[in-house]
């Protein structure tokens, strides 16, 4: 029996959808595991850079506040800060960590130029709580970018509360 168009054509085009979902499908899987390793390597990083972004902003804690928060204090902050940013952990910020970061700095800036401190250089209370609020504003934004707030994502919900 001769062979028709339709015992030609069929298995051909069969054999190219199969072709080309394999090659969508490699294309796809390839996409996902090099997304998912540069996040695991992104999020390793950030990591090491919060860590040591944390021991920075350790002075301006509210509980228990580790001492009085002056000028100087204030000033030493902003640069070790800045050194942070450019040195080690700034290029590894999402937008949201970056911006709370800005306004850290924006806020002690801010506060470094004006004159409500005491005679002991102390600022007043209501500066060193807007500092504390930024700085905890910049923490959480940390945290989020490194998922440290969640549970497992591994475990269900109802285990990692």
């Amino acid at each position: 029996m001769p062979l028709t168009t339709a015992d030609v054509v069929l298995p051909l085009i069969t054999a190219f959808a199969g072709l080309i979902t394999g090659v969508v499908t490699t294309s796809w899987r390839a996409r996902t595991e090099l997304a998912a390793g540069y996040d695991a390597d992104l999020r390793s990083e950030r990591l090491k850079a919060y860590r040591e972004l944390w021991k920075r902003l350790e002075r301006l804690a509210s509980n228990p506040p580790p001492g009085p928060v002056t000028g100087p204090v204030l000033d030493e902050i902003a640069l070790e800060l800045r050194e942070w940013y450019f040195q080690q952990g700034g290029i590894f910020m999402s937008r949201p960590s970056q911006r709370a970061y800005v306004k850290l700095q924006e806020g002690i800036g801010a506060s470094s130029s004006q004159t409500t401190r005491s005679t002991d250089g102390v600022l007043a209370e209501r500066e060193i709580e807007t500092i504390r609020k930024l700085a905890s504003v910049l923490r959480t934004w940390t945290t989020r970018d490194v998922l440290t707030r969640r549970g497992s994502l591994l475990t269900s919900q109802r285990f990692s509360r």
